[in-house]
């Protein structure tokens, strides 16, 4: 009996002794998935990318070539393990001082991203929502690495698993540039003939996987030509339904320039990027006019409070009748 539970025992060390060898292997050389080798010795990117990873967005930091840098910053949390916790505090004592919460870990992934013949790269298509016109869209045009410019927020997709390279640097299958703004809201804020100047704010994009806050938006003046292909339009404006008729749907109306005014709210669309010029040709102008006043009856005046008329109440009186008799009044005796 004795020498079975001795057997069992060496049986157990002897397990354990393996599977710490092959802890120690495995931190020092690496495990191998799908075809590469990860570090768990020093897991650079491991901790921060979830597997499988072939897709990444950021920030493009530069371009050199056929090749572009991008970032993104990514913050793992800790968790608090349970040693940590304070424990329990016996009543009419004081407990220990709160053990801090760790410090988030945060770090900055950089990626040299390289562009070859068979890279797709595409963006997508802008819309002008035109009233009056119908246009045939265009067939998206062929874009190249010069359409990629530094600070924009692409998307980049690979046949490559991120975890497992042995440098930070891949191929692109695809990349998915931002679609260009091309439209503005703002003020008018003059007219000149056939240009206007429309004040507008705009509110610079944030980049995902970071907690910085935007920037506050900055107002610029457009400088807009109108020409004779500009679609100025909007809906009609619907008034009051009247009793015992039917709703109108609200109908697309045209416009002439002469319809446009200072201090007039309006929406212009572009075919260029209102990011980076201030002078272009609108393509349609969308004004905002205010709904129409609607009269409404007269108010009623509230009514008064009915008073309630006084409560009767019976009193009996007892009235003493004197006769006063005088004297020259009465007939003398003869």
């Amino acid at each position: 009996m004795e020498k079975n539970k001795f057997l069992l025992l060496l049986a157990f060390i002897a397990v354990a002794f393996i599977f710490l060898l092959a802890g120690l292997s495995l931190g020092q050389k690496g495990i191998n998935i799908a075809g590469g080798k990860i570090d768990l010795s020093s897991p650079s990117n491991l901790l921060f990318l979830t597997s499988p990873i072939t897709s990444f967005s950021g920030k493009v930091d530069k371009i050199s070539g056929n090749s572009v840098w991008i970032s993104q910053s990514f913050t793992l949390s800790q968790a608090m393990p349970g040693a940590m916790m304070p424990p329990a505090v016996e009543a009419g004592k004081a407990g220990p001082s709160p053990t801090a919460l760790p410090t988030p870990i945060t770090k900055v992934l950089t990626f040299k991203v390289n562009i070859d013949q068979n890279t797709q790269i595409s963006r997508p298509q802008n819309y002008i929502n035109y009233l009056l016109i119908t246009v045939t869209p265009a067939p998206p045009p062929k874009l190249t690495v010069k359409d990629i410019k530094a600070g924009q927020m692409i998307s980049i997709n690979t046949n490559s698993d991120l975890r497992t390279l042995k440098s930070n640097e891949f191929t692109a299958t695809s990349i998915q540039l931002p679609q260009v703004p091309n439209t503005i809201n703002g003020k008018i804020s003059a007219i000149s003939g056939n240009t206007l100047k429309v004040k507008s704010s705009s509110q610079p994009a944030m980049m995902p996987g970071t907690n910085t806050s935007p920037e506050p938006p900055k107002e610029i003046e457009y400088t807009v030509t109108v020409t004779n292909d500009t679609e100025i339009s909007r809906y009609s404006q619907v008034g009051p339904a009247k009793e015992n008729t039917t709703f109108t749907p609200p109908e697309p109306e045209e416009l002439a320039l002469s319809d446009l005014k200072v201090d007039m709210q309006v929406t212009v669309y572009t075919d260029v990027d209102v990011t980076s010029a201030q002078k272009f040709t609108a393509l349609r102008i969308e004004p905002f006019l205010p709904p129409p006043i609607v009269s409404l009856p007269p108010i009623a005046p509230p009514l008064s409070p009915v008073t309630p008329p006084p409560a009767t109440t019976n009193v009996t009186t007892n009235v003493t009748t004197t006769n006063t008799t005088t004297n020259s009044a009465l007939p003398k005796n003869p």
